[in-house]
């Protein structure tokens, strides 16, 4: 748990000369709000910066002396100089340089870019969907919906990015913003696309010295294939020209989507200090090799992050998976069943009378997805949220309960479905005819035996009739179990699905042989 730490300093009549808010967990020391601060710093005149610094420093270690404090990352301005002079007077600080991605609004290439084909194509498919609203500033009149919805996005595309749901891991984050746009709306600017009075693409950004920077950058996994986001960051570049910013500040921190869009760069500073100065050298020299082993990583065609994923993988390597990976190589038999259902019947099986409608699954809720709870250890919750963004990118649906803040059950539905490839058996599998294929059904552990696997496929079945059968389309739906689960192939085949076909590896010692077995309709 962080604890508040605030430095403050007195001149000769009692008035405050200068202050530095920090946070302290054991012997870590960061500028307050830690990595969740794009810029942290401190408060006193340019020339009292060096004597302030010090007698900050000096009252921090004499608390704690093996403590290490670091401020990332610093714009220091017009005191760079200054900043640079002082550190020179200390063995114990070492001072790095980051680059600094932003782009220069109200200029050509901005208005070029945006006015590019592909990107008016792109806005036009937009406005074809319904009414589309560019708002720039907007947002603290309907705060607490409009502030919700970027939320959603937020966490969700940050989940699969980098395992972090800043608003779902901590709580606090929603009220904090929620009271900066009541109590300072001109401090937090906000822009936003619109579809329909829905949020498809959102930027909050802190207004500073001729910038804004970007705090909070969130786009629709559901319109993704019309590139609402780089839409939405040349709108905002292209609404701030005449006003007194200059810069739209991507911030600093190596993503390579803000590389993209930087027009020009600069540089920002990050201060890391401690009380014995080996401490610094030694820092020094660990920075240097990772440097180094990043150039190596790289000339050899081994992205960091790439690295960094096969680490968290090995992470969860555990003797069950060694037990799971043995027995892939003993004699095994593995059946994949294929059911089917013609949609026109669903009417006839009485699917509305098997829907509990106490029971409300919702469709493509980011707001459930984020809630998701691995139930045995090799599951990840970032790897749920990065399938799943790229199945709603690709226009699949997910089904999904929740209650108390958790994912209770899920359930995939995709449409127009030609072929398939199921890992249990290691063959892909053409469909007899294209129709929607309901997949991949999960349920935590807490809520099993609630009958919500047979909820979701009769809630779905009841959608899919309702919404092709009398416009046409769509006239089959397809479901696969493995055939060794028999409470599953119960609730198919109650819900009418009739068994149509199995798919069959048999394998041992890394040999194995793939076969179909069509049967005569019959469940077997």
């Amino acid at each position: 748990m962080w604890q508040p730490l605030l430095v403050i300093a007195t001149d000769d009549r009692e008035e405050l000369s200068g202050l530095i808010p920090l946070g302290r967990k054991g012997t870590e020391i960061v500028g307050v709000g830690a990595q969740q601060a794009e810029y942290q710093s401190w408060l006193c005149s340019i020339v009292d910066s060096g004597k302030f610094l010090d007698g900050a420093l000096e009252m921090v270690f004499r608390e704690w002396p093996r403590a290490h404090l670091r401020l990332q990352y610093i714009d220091v301005a017009q005191a760079t100089e200054h900043l640079l002079n002082w550190t020179k007077s200390r063995d114990d600080v070492v001072l790095s340089t980051h680059s600094r991605p932003q782009m220069k609004v109200g200029i050509e290439a901005v208005q070029a870019a945006l006015n590019k084909r592909s990107n008016r194509s792109k806005l036009n498919r937009l406005k074809r969907l319904g009414e589309l609203e560019f708002e720039h500033n907007h947002l603290q009149t309907d705060t607490i919906a409009g502030l919700d919805e970027i939320i959603r996005l937020y966490d969700f595309r940050q989940g699969a990015a980098n395992d972090s749901c800043p608003f779902v891991d901590d709580e606090r984050k929603r009220a904090f913003h929620s009271e900066l746009l009541q109590q300072a709306p001109g401090l937090l600017v906000a822009f936003r696309m619109l579809l329909d009075g829905h949020t498809v693409a959102a930027l909050l950004g802190v207004r500073g010295p001729n910038r804004i920077s970007n705090a909070i950058f969130a786009f629709s996994p559901h319109h993704a294939r019309h590139s609402p986001g780089k839409l939405l960051l040349y709108l905002a570049a292209q609404s701030l020209s005449g006003e007194d910013v200059e810069y739209l500040d991507l911030t600093p921190g190596g993503d390579t989507w803000k590389e993209r869009f930087a027009t020009d760069h600069d540089q920002v500073y990050e201060l890391n200090v401690w009380r014995d100065a080996a401490q610094a050298r030694l820092y020094q020299r660990r920075n240097r090799m990772r440097a180094l082993i990043r150039k190596v990583l790289v000339g050899i065609g081994l992205p960091p992050g790439k690295l960094r994923n096969w680490l968290v993988r090995a992470k969860h390597v555990r003797p069950q998976s060694a037990l799971r990976a043995l027995s892939r190589v003993l004699p095994k038999r593995t059946e994949f069943r294929i059911y089917r259902l013609d949609l026109d019947r669903v009417a006839d099986l009485a699917i509305s009378a098997i829907v509990d409608t106490d029971i409300r699954f919702r469709i493509d809720d980011l707001s459930d997805l984020v809630r998701f709870e691995p139930a045995t250890k090799w599951q990840s919750r970032q790897r749920f949220l990065k399938e799943a963004l790229i199945r709603i990118e690709r226009g699949e649906q997910v089904y999904s309960v929740a209650k108390d803040g958790v994912l209770l059950h899920y359930g995939w539905l995709t449409r127009e479905q030609h072929e398939a490839f199921f890992t249990e058996v290691g063959m892909t599998y053409r469909y007899p005819e294209p129709g929607a294929v309901l997949y991949d059904f999960f349920t935590h552990p807490d809520a099993r035996g609630r009958g919500l696997y047979q909820q979701a496929i009769a809630t779905m079945l009841q959608d899919l009739h309702r919404r092709f059968v009398a416009g046409g389309g769509l006239s089959v739906v397809y479901i696969s179990v493995l055939a060794d689960n028999r409470p599953s192939r119960h609730v198919i085949e109650k819900l009418g699905f009739r068994y149509v076909e199995s798919l069959i590896r048999v394998g041992a010692f890394g040999w194995s042989k793939h076969k179909k077995l069509v049967v005569d309709g019959n469940s077997g």
